[in-house]
């Protein structure tokens, strides 16, 4: 599903902002903002292979043994071995270290947009992170919290501005959207893919005079949902990508 929002953003979006780059399952640490989660995973990276200066005590060491035996082979052999003692010495305290604070998982998001970040010049190469997205066809007990989990770490996580952090669903039940809708600010909103066809069968059948009190609270969750701009429908999320 992500790759469909994906393409059609590409298609009804991109071409009037050519600065804006849209993504599917995106890690947030290839963002700006978030650039800083990956310095442990790199850390794993350089620890597990000895780095560059492994390899350049392999190439002294090397060069070394071809020296015929002269004062300068026997002192050059000296500091070879402090040097690898030092390298093994750093890597031991890398090894503690990343021991203690354990690999980071790092978020993914199912729709990213990046831009042109304003720091480029003095902080980094790497895209800000302008909206991200969790896609969900459907919601259920059990899934629902997931975005607003995502919505709380991206915010604690971030050094720099929070990104428009939205759920994209198609889910028709009032109740797992006000779940989402109806939180204390980890989701911005909920944006419907079709909206209008979701009221209009909301409306017929909770609003009518046959209807039960309990069909007509689920009518009033979601006139107030629709009404705080909480839930809203997909096109206004093209339209908001294309003020990015």
């Amino acid at each position: 599903m992500q790759s469909a929002v994906v393409e059609d953003l590409r298609q009804r979006v991109v071409v009037q902002t050519e600065h804006l780059d849209i993504h599917a399952d995106r890690r947030i640490d290839k963002f700006e903002q978030y650039s800083h989660l990956g310095v442990v995973r790199e850390l794993v990276r350089d620890s597990s292979s000895g780095g560059r200066l492994a390899e350049l005590v392999d190439e002294i060491s090397t060069l070394t043994s071809s020296f015929r035996p002269s004062a300068l082979e026997s002192k050059l052999s000296a500091l070879l071995d402090d040097l690898s003692k030092e390298e093994l010495k750093a890597r031991e305290q890398r090894r503690l270290l990343l021991g203690a604070l354990g690999e980071e998982s790092v978020l993914g998001l199912d729709v990213a947009i990046g831009r042109t970040s304003p720091y480029r010049s003095d902080r980094s190469d790497l895209p800000h992170l302008a909206a991200g997205f969790s896609v969900k066809w459907s919601l259920r007990t059990d899934r629902a919290q997931d975005p607003r989990s995502q919505g709380a770490k991206l915010s604690a996580l971030r050094r720099g501005r929070m990104p428009h952090f939205a759920v994209i669903v198609m889910e028709p039940r009032p109740y797992f959207l006000s779940i989402l809708g109806r939180g204390a600010g980890d989701v911005d909103c909920v944006y419907h893919l079709h909206l209008p066809a979701l009221e209009t069968a909301l409306e017929s059948v909770c609003n009518g005079s046959s209807a039960t009190s309990s069909q007509r609270q689920t009518w009033d969750t979601f006139c107030r949902l629709r009404d705080q701009g909480r839930l809203r429908d997909y096109d206004d999320l093209v339209d908001l990508v294309r003020t990015l």
